[in-house]
């Protein structure tokens, strides 16, 4: 046997499988969201915590305060909620999205936010934005589950359409691939 791939094929190869993952292991969160919304809390698939936006309200819908410290902290804390919901925490987060009404808020927030992501901050996009309901920050999240609350397939193989992608000169007479547990194709 011989192992075909370099560091793109193996990124091709990654994105497959998860792409079979995500298909298998789709669940949903649905704390906090109102019945009938188009969307859900959160998706756990692929071995990630995907998270819809979030704002500063209270359990009344109503937002935590006219300043963004309150809503910056009410955010987090519902990101916080929904993430333990899905099996997460904001420890977990990787990547978090923040929507600011006004550029001129955003060192306040981020004296807010390093409370929360004091050691190890996930990566960060932020954007000025419309926001709606008065809100004057949203939050959204990308993270993985907490240690121990996710189980991955138990063996990873590509996709069906993969062998057919294979490079004539290296495959054998058989001309067909498979997927090692470290993500090199085997030909």
């Amino acid at each position: 046997m011989r192992q075909w791939g370099n560091g793109a094929m193996t990124v091709v190869l990654l994105v497959a499988l998860s792409e079979v993952s995500f298909m298998q292991d789709r669940r949903v969160v649905t704390a906090g969201v109102p019945a009938g919304a188009p969307y859900s809390a959160g998706i756990v698939a692929g071995g990630f915590v995907f998270l819809s936006g979030v704002t500063g309200t209270g359990d009344d819908g109503k937002l935590a305060g006219a300043d963004i410290e309150s809503q910056t902290r009410r955010t987090l804390a519902r990101l916080g909620a929904a993430l333990d919901a899905a099996g997460s925490s904001l420890a977990q987060a990787v990547s978090v999205h923040v929507y600011l009404r006004r550029a001129s808020d955003f060192q306040a927030m981020n004296d807010v936010y390093r409370q929360f992501f004091a050691d190890k901050p996930p990566a960060r996009t932020t954007v000025v934005t419309d926001l709606a309901d008065g809100a004057l920050i949203g939050m959204s999240a990308i993270a993985v589950p907490a240690p121990g609350s996710y189980q991955p397939l138990a063996s990873a193989t590509a996709p069906s359409w993969f062998s057919s992608n294979c490079p004539p000169a290296s495959c054998t007479s058989t001309n067909s691939c498979a997927a090692t547990a470290d993500a090199k194709l085997v030909c």
